[in-house]
């Protein structure tokens, strides 16, 4: 076990901790609810993102910890991504080789759903091509942008992750992830968190992997202050923070107590 939860209200008004799934052992932590894998697979989450480093950045140390409590964890990509100074049909296999290094960090299976352009549209083929995904992976939690993003792409990842999971029955917990707060995620209010203080140096790899990006720039401009930040919210040194979909989900603060 990784550590205890503590739940209670969040926001500007709350004077306790928020929700958090803490990164330090605890006697006192409650039992884990038992949950039996699919049969021949273990359990399964799944990360649907726009670009390979978005859900690096936005999620990779939940996905590690994850990884770490025996999931299999895939990430989606929907769309390809540039690189500066490079065709979109240059970029491609940049961008393809990058994300795949940073899976192998972040202990997750990459999977590219864009087309041979390096693109992915919202309408029926995008649906029924991730939703085969993810009827063949089962995930009990989907991690995703959150909508309100002044990146189309995030939308449209943001979206097709919206319907996807509306599709599957059982369903699966949903949860919105941030990206550059305050410049691309907007309106972004999270109840849940979770302490990536002891695998951040290992997310920091992952994010790094991606060559092209100038990585250390993002990561320092961006990425570090929204980590601090989340972590001062929570209570912790660094942290990832979240939107549930549903009010009361509550599977990713139990796996990961």
């Amino acid at each position: 076990m990784l550590g205890s939860v503590s739940a209670c209200a969040a926001g500007p008004a709350a004077k306790s901790r928020p929700a958090v799934a803490a990164s330090h052992t605890s006697a006192a932590a409650s039992p884990k609810p038992v949950r039996m894998p699919p049969p021949g697979g273990r359990r399964s989450v799944v990360c649907i993102c726009a670009h390979p480093d978005d859900a690096e950045s936005g999620c990779g140390g939940t996905l590690i910890r994850l990884a770490k409590e025996g999931y299999r964890v895939q990430i989606i990509y929907t769309f390809s991504g540039s690189v500066p100074g490079k065709s979109l049909e240059e970029a491609l296999p940049t961008r393809r080789e990058e994300a795949r290094r940073a899976c192998r960090i972040l202990g997750a299976d990459p999977y590219f759903t864009y087309d041979d352009r390096g693109l992915t549209q919202l309408d029926t083929a995008g649906l029924a091509k991730l939703s085969t995904l993810l009827k063949q992976s089962a995930p009990e939690m989907v991690f995703s942008h959150w909508p309100l993003d002044t990146h189309e792409d995030h939308q449209i990842a943001a979206l097709l992750s919206l319907r996807t999971v509306a599709m599957l029955d059982p369903a699966p917990e949903l949860y919105f992830f941030e990206v550059e707060r305050g410049s691309q995620t907007m309106a972004f209010s999270p109840s849940v968190y979770v302490d990536i203080t002891a695998v951040r140096e290992q997310k920091i790899r992952a994010l790094t992997e991606h060559e092209s990006q100038d990585p250390w720039r993002l990561y320092e401009r961006d990425h570090e202050p929204m980590e601090l930040f989340r972590g001062r919210e929570a209570g912790v040194k660094a942290a990832e923070a979240f939107v549930p979909l549903k009010a009361g989900s509550g599977r990713l603060l139990h796996v990961l107590a």
